[in-house]
């Protein structure tokens, strides 16, 4: 999921950088151009930043794992945030923020396109 997010996130750079040059494709129309560029920039922005959830959300429970553990703290929430199934059940609730990340990423971006100026 994090190489579909680094893809997508090059993609906005270039998009960035290529910007009035793809006027020409839209035949010269600069409504439907700005439009598209909108689209694209919200598209590509949602699914990097949805993509790289549970990447973030994993990375983050494995180290605060890792500072209890070596902590050494006999609080009932350490001895529940270091037990083996903590980081996956995290994973599991980045999955599902993925998705809605994902759905509101769709929503925004028919939103931006359905829009008149």
């Amino acid at each position: 999921m994090l190489i579909v997010s680094a893809i997508s996130f090059v993609l906005l750079i270039v998009l960035a950088l290529v910007g009035e040059s793809i006027l020409p494709l839209y035949g010269g129309d600069r409504e439907l151009a700005a439009r598209a560029s909108k689209v694209s920039f919200v598209v590509l922005g949602g699914i990097a930043f949805a993509f790289a959830q549970p990447a973030i959300w994993g990375f983050f429970a494995g180290a605060l794992q890792r500072v209890i553990l070596r902590g050494g703290s006999n609080s009932s929430m350490a001895e529940t945030l270091a037990q083996p199934g903590f980081k996956s059940g995290v994973q599991s609730v980045a999955l599902g923020l993925c998705c809605l990340f994902l759905i509101a990423t769709a929503v925004l971006a028919l939103h931006l396109w359905r829009q008149r100026w």
